[in-house]
This record gives structure tokens, sequence and C-alpha cells, in this order.
């Protein structure tokens, strides 16, 4: 459920969430493009993206998105809240000119793996596409090393899968505008394959080849939950 700052209930939310939180960092906090998400489901949210879209008062049209991937405590458990802000709302000069702002919760992952939400950003394809190249990746290392392949051979036959390793981590997709050109599947996946192909090379800066075929095939025992739409 969100909340937005125009409900009653807003203030109240928020002090709960930052209790100290005095003006004017409450006024920042309490701008038109910000809402309180509270998880009503009996399951954790490890994954969300949000979506705006505004329309200014020439009748200009943009939109904006935010993504967060829980890592260890950062869930969103079941009954919890948490602020969600504009990713551009400190720019007050263009809040004045704003004539609407929709805030849509575009897309949520839950710990089982249900998804549910409309997608126009695309997280559903990121983060699907992250876990089937993950897992694609580390089988492709443990079948190579149980043919009895050395492990700088292993490691080739990685980078044959994944493209050769960038020298900084691959920038996320592009951010659709207005919904009308999401990523493709296949741009996720290269820039899937290419932060893995980044994640090794850094492995490999501080572990031996051997330590670091170990890493990739360990997760071969990881467990993924069903992955699925509602």
């Amino acid at each position: 459920m969100l909340v937005p700052a125009s409900w009653p209930d807003y203030d109240r939310l928020l002090k709960e969430i930052q209790p100290g939180l005095e003006a004017p960092s409450a006024r920042a906090a309490r701008s038109e493009t910000s809402a309180i998400l509270i998880n009503r489901s009996d399951k954790p949210v490890v994954a969300l993206c949000m979506t705006w879209l505004y329309e200014e008062t020439d009748g200009r049209k943009y939109s904006g998105s935010w993504t967060q991937r829980s890592t260890s405590g950062q869930a969103i458990l079941p009954g919890s809240v948490r602020c969600i802000r504009d990713p551009d709302g400190k720019s007050t000069v263009r809040t004045r000119t704003l004539q609407s702002v929709t805030l849509t919760l575009d897309g949520a992952f839950f710990g089982d793996g249900e998804f549910v939400g409309p997608n126009r950003a695309g997280l559903w394809e990121r983060v699907t596409e992250r876990a089937h190249t993950r897992l694609a990746v580390a089988l492709a290392a443990r079948n190579a090393r149980d043919r009895g392949m050395s492990s700088a051979d292993v490691l080739k036959r990685v980078t044959e899968l994944t493209g050769a390793a960038p020298s900084s981590p691959p920038r996320p997709p592009r951010p659709p505008r207005l919904w009308t050109d999401t990523p493709s599947r296949k741009e996720v996946q290269h820039r899937e394959l290419q932060m893995r192909a980044w994640e090794i090379e850094l492995r490999r800066q501080t572990l031996s080849d051997e330590q670091t075929v170990e890493w990739l095939v360990s997760e071969t025992d990881t467990v993924l939950p069903n992955l699925r739409k509602r």
C-alpha cells in the first residue's frame, strides 16, 4: 500500500520511521513526490521498483524510477513501512512547475519469488536474468572442472560465456522514457553477463584461480525461489 504525502496518515507514519525528523528536514521528506510504502502482505519484499510520471504546467511529461534490491537485513518485512522519495525530488524549482505527479509501485518481488506489478521499468527481467546468468556461469564452471580442466582453463571457458571483463562495473540498464522504450531482455542479459565477468575479475585480484573456481562452483548449490508472476 502506498500512502501519498497528501493523506492525513503520512505525517504520523513518517514520524514512526524517522522520529527525530525536524523542520526543514520534515518539509523535504514531505515532498509531494514522496510516499510511504506499507507492506501489508505476509511476506518480505526483497526487490522493489517505483516509478514517477511527471507533467509540468506547460504540458511536458517525463518519468523517473527508483529500484532497490535488498541485501541482508534490508528486506521490507511484513507490517513494516518505508519512506519512498523521488530520485529528483530535491529540486524545489522543478516541483513548483509540476501540474501532476503519478507515483506507481511498478514491481515488487517477495521472498518466495512471487512478483507483482505492471513491470513497465523492467524489474522482472533484471532480477530473473541476473539469477539465471549467475546460475549458468556457475554450472559452466562446475562442468568444466568436473571434466578435469585446469582452473585457468575453467576460467577461460567462463570468459567465453560472459565475454571479457570490463574495466569498471557496467551501468544499469538505461531508464525508460515514459515507459515506451524499456530495455530488451537481450540488453539486460548482456549487462548481467558483463557484471558477472567484472565480479569474477575482481575476485581474481585477491584469490588464486583455484579459489575463484571453487567460489563459482559453490554457487551451483544456491537454491533459487520459484520466480513467478502473480
